[in-house]
This record gives C-alpha cells, sequence and structure tokens, in this order.
C-alpha cells in the first residue's frame, strides 16, 4: 500500500475522495444533477504522476 495515499484524507466522505483524487492529479466535482439526482464525476490520470 502506498504510505502517502494510506494518510490522506479521513478515509471517508466526498472530501476524503477528494483528496485522494487530487493527490495522484485528477479532478473531482459533485453537486446535484439536473434530473433532480446527484452527479459525481472523477476523472484520474492513466500514468503515474512523476515524484
Amino acid at each position: 500500500m502506498d504510505e502517502e495515499l494510506a494518510g490522506s484524507g479521513s478515509g471517508s466522505g466526498l472530501e476524503g475522495l477528494r483528496q485522494r483524487v487530487e493527490l495522484v492529479g485528477g479532478t473531482i466535482e459533485w453537486g446535484p444533477g439536473s434530473d433532480g439526482g446527484f452527479h459525481l464525476k472523477a476523472v484520474l490520470p492513466t500514468e503515474p504522476s512523476a515524484g
């Protein structure tokens, strides 16, 4: 297990997920959906980030 990933965030909830996604160089957005539901979109890199 990657120790940097294991030590990031609270481990639960959207904020913890956001921290993990951003840690690997991705982006995430969430909120009310146009259909009355909930919208969640995460984009993760396909290549490992440098560092």
